[in-house]
This record gives structure tokens, sequence and C-alpha cells, in this order.
């Protein structure tokens, strides 16, 4: 009975990694900058290289930026960066795969 217990346990937690995994992509800028250097453009378009995409279900974009500049100018370059990174990985997700604007 322990053992089948443990056993179904670790297939729970299995199963649920597995199938409600997450993986996050990080994509870097210059101080108070949204364009992508060409680097990380080139990081982007390897990402159907690494990842298999056809299991996606939705894509979030979250920009995020230093506290140097006041409130207003980092929320402005917050959404830049999404926009401007998703602008791109437009290009490599399906089609039929829900993006989040930001």
């Amino acid at each position: 009975m322990k053992l089948f217990l443990q056993t179904f346990i670790y297939l729970v937690i299995f199963y649920s990694v597995h199938t409600y995994g997450q993986d996050t992509i990080s994509v870097y800028f210059d101080f108070s900058q949204h364009k992508l250097s060409d680097s990380e453009i080139n990081e982007i378009f390897s990402i159907p290289t690494k990842y298999d995409l056809s299991d996606l279900d939705s894509v979030h974009f979250i920009g995020l930026s230093d506290s140097i500049d006041d409130l207003n100018t980092n929320i402005k370059l917050s959404e830049k960066r999404a926009r401007n990174v998703a602008k791109y990985a437009e290009r490599i997700i399906p089609k039929n795969i829900y993006k989040s604007p930001f």
C-alpha cells in the first residue's frame, strides 16, 4: 500500500508538472532602452529550435524596468519593452495561440 501511494503521488506530480509546466524566457535591454539588440532578436528567433511550440496555449509578455527613473517613465518603458518583444515573437508563435498584449 505504501509503494502504491508513493507511486501515485509521483505520477500526480509528474503529470501536473509536465501538463501545466511553464517556461520563462528573459530578454535583456540596455538601461532606459526599449529597443532590442541584434543578439536578443536572434535569441527570440532561436526559440523554436529550443522549445516545442506545438504545446503552447498562451504566451504572456511582461515588461520590467529598473527603479532609476520615476514611476510613470518606468511604466511606459516596461510597456514598450513588452510590446517590442511581442512584435518579434509574433513571427514565430503559431497563429492560434493566445498572446497577451503585454
